[in-house]
């Protein structure tokens, strides 16, 4: 549990410094934490013998974080290459397994593939992609980051006190309650930082309840995706990343639900 601790606060702290201050070093973390990211869901895939193109799949992840960093993402020619890599993806995924040996097992191995791809590449580079919103990127990101995490303490704490009925039935340690204290919490934090953080000049309270309410819900979606995968593939962490806390994906699965929302919340407020 000491150790748990530990690595959670040093995690929240570098976290919360790369946010806030961006820049390069923001950039270079994310791509750190995306491929650590989906390695782990290609890890997970290779447990069951499922033929994954890892190298091929980091590449093509990586590649949508390039883009958004080095172009202007609202730019027609980031919308063009951004369309062609969703492009390629598929069509170079297929056309690789033509030529593997292993081509019998080609629909398991091109629908993992490509489910690396985007439910990690893809949702990851919402990050991104909210960071470098104008104005105010950097306090949606946050406002949506801590939030996310207060719906996950909100559904720890609450679940582990009054949880007596599970959630559902490929993760036996989410509870109703704390799916409700995910709600709460989320909700309360993102009133809280809609003033802190000026976000009150965009965002009407009504939109504000219903945005936190939807990044509670998101968050615990999120993570009953990521145990949906776990236990089809009969593990219980996705990877050792973090002292104490399991994998990449352990981590970050509900930000995968929750910022992409943000993002586009984001993009419709400041319109």
């Amino acid at each position: 549990m000491k150790e748990r601790v530990i690595s959670g606060i040093i995690g929240v702290i570098l976290a919360y410094l790369f946010m806030y201050y961006g820049g390069f070093p923001f950039f270079l973390a994310l791509l750190l934490l995306m491929t650590s990211g989906i390695l782990e869901f290609y890890g997970m895939c290779e447990k069951e013998e499922i033929p994954v193109l890892k190298f091929w799949g980091v590449f093509i992840a990586l590649l949508f974080s390039l883009q958004v960093y080095f172009l202007n993402p609202y730019s027609e020619l980031a919308r063009n290459l951004l369309s062609l890599t969703l492009t390629l993806s598929v069509c170079g995924t297929l056309i690789i397994y033509l030529f593997r040996e292993a081509s019998d097992e080609a629909f398991y191995g091109f629908t993992a593939t490509l489910a690396g791809i985007f439910y990690v590449g893809w949702l990851m580079t919402h990050i991104l992609l909210l960071r470098e919103i104008k104005p105010l990127g950097r306090e949606f990101l946050l406002a949506g980051v801590i939030t996310n995490w207060a719906a996950d303490t909100g559904a720890f704490y609450t679940g582990m006190k009054f949880g007596r009925r599970r959630l559902h039935k490929y993760s036996p340690n989410k509870t109703r309650a704390g799916a409700v204290g995910a709600l709460i919490g989320a909700l309360l934090v993102f009133l809280v930082l809609r003033k802190l953080y000026g976000l009150d000049r965009y965002i009407t309270l009504i939109q504000a309840i219903l945005a936190g309410l939807l990044i509670g819900a998101l968050a615990v979606a999120g993570d009953l995706s990521e145990s949906l995968f776990k236990r089809n593939l009969g593990i219980d962490d996705s990877g050792g990343f973090l002292p104490g806390h399991g994998g990449v994906l352990d981590r970050t699965d509900s930000l995968l639900f929750t910022v992409p929302f943000v993002y586009y919340f984001a993009l419709w407020v400041l319109r």
